[in-house]
């Protein structure tokens, strides 16, 4: 029951991220809007990979920061269509490993930590909330500022857009 659940919501916020990722423009791969400021293809892997997260929490008691994580497929995308296709396996993957998890390996512990520093301590559905969908909504938000910045039209993501308006 709970999977169902997540599974609407993840399905959503896919359906927003794949709309944000499509618009990513070639050749603006190491563009930033300031110093400190993750460069366009890095911030635009980071939300491709994000979902990686999800399965992780799904199929793992913890995950620790502190060793080496053998599984973890970095994007490398320069573009919209290569994120897009990053995340659409990261997607997939994370999808199945929810829609086969019970309530109660939803409600089980899952820790994340770095070494022995714990970062966060709480039950999977929690984690999942935290760590893939608020995370990835996040990243996706700074990700449309940035396409603002290079003057790309933003997709709808809770209702048109201006850009969407003036096109329609």
């Amino acid at each position: 029951m709970l999977a169902e659940i997540l599974l609407r919501v993840v399905d959503e916020e896919a359906s927003r991220t794949r709309r944000v990722l499509e618009r990513v423009p070639a050749g603006k791969a190491d563009w930033k809007p300031h110093e400190r400021s993750a460069a366009l293809a890095r911030l635009a892997g980071h939300v491709a990979e994000l979902p990686w997260f999800g399965q992780k929490i799904l199929e793992s008691d913890e995950l620790d920061f502190g060793k080496p994580v053998t599984d973890y497929v970095r994007c490398q995308a320069t573009d919209g269509a290569a994120a897009v296709a990053h995340f659409e396996r990261a997607f997939a993957a994370f999808r199945n490993a929810l829609h086969d998890a019970s309530d109660d390996h939803l409600q089980g512990e899952w820790v994340f930590r770095r070494g022995e520093t714990i970062i966060h301590r709480a039950p999977r559905i929690d984690s999942i909330n935290g760590w893939a969908i608020n995370h990835s909504s996040h990243h996706r938000g700074q990700l449309t500022v940035y396409l603002r910045l290079l003057d790309v039209p933003l997709p709808g993501i809770f209702g048109p857009t201006a850009d969407e308006q003036r096109m329609g």
